[in-house]
């Protein structure tokens, strides 16, 4: 089979595209320190990390040993969940959602006691 000019241009663009987004994916890696701010609910100021590599992320909550796990996608956003059972086998889920840039990360923490912003920079 013959690969003609359009087409080897057309996977360069793909491979060029694709190289694009692993760098943006590996530029969001490292670790992430910062405040939790309750706008909402029955929960203190707190300070939280986060971790990111390989698409995917840990967000520590009061740097406990509770761990919500999830993907970042390429654009930055991320979302993750902790499914926990509390009191009378009622779900007590943790939840992180919110933008990662090379900056810094900001987002929503939300349990079914509290709602907190959340902002981080690069530890």
């Amino acid at each position: 089979m013959r690969v003609t000019r359009p087409l080897r241009r057309g996977i360069l663009i793909a491979c060029l595209g694709l190289t694009a987004c692993v760098a943006g994916l590996r530029s969001r890696e490292g670790r992430w320190t910062g405040e939790v701010t309750p706008i909402g609910g029955t929960c203190p100021p707190s300070h939280a990390t986060l971790t990111v590599g390989a698409g995917a992320f840990s967000f520590t909550p009061d740097d406990g040993v509770l761990v919500v796990r999830g993907k970042v996608a390429p654009d930055g956003t991320l979302q993750g969940t902790l499914p926990l059972v509390g009191q009378n086998h009622v779900a007590f889920p943790l939840n992180i959602a919110g933008t990662l840039t090379p900056d810094g990360f900001t987002g929503t923490y939300t349990t079914p006691k509290c709602r907190a912003t959340v902002r981080m920079r690069r530890a």
